[in-house]
């Protein structure tokens, strides 16, 4: 199932549970596919929360029970699995430098 796919399920499992307690998909990676310059202006990403905010308002404004939303991590981190080859952050950080870019 594609992520778009899980958004738009949001309003689908409002109605068969009270609601979720965590919605585990809740961030998208790049696992080192974009070079710096395009990791800086990720369309993919911005369109991925966009989608994910806007169905989950959408639940809201249908009575979901939602208290919080946090994406996977402000910043890139070391992923167990990954290492550093994957990127979940919303700012990117240049691991030479360490050097943040929103």
């Amino acid at each position: 199932m594609s992520i778009l796919a899980q958004v738009s399920n949001l309003q689908e499992m409002q109605a068969h549970y009270e609601w979720l307690y965590e919605v585990p998909w809740a961030g998208m990676d790049d696992p080192g596919n974009l070079t710096f310059p395009k990791s800086l202006y990720d369309i993919n990403r911005v369109n991925f929360y966009r989608s994910y905010l806007k169905e989950l308002k959408r639940a809201i404004n249908d009575g979901a029970n939602v208290t919080g939303y946090f994406a996977w991590s402000i910043l890139d981190n070391f992923e167990w699995l990954l290492g550093y080859t994957s990127r979940f952050g919303l700012v990117y950080v240049d691991r030479n430098d360490l050097k943040r870019y929103p």
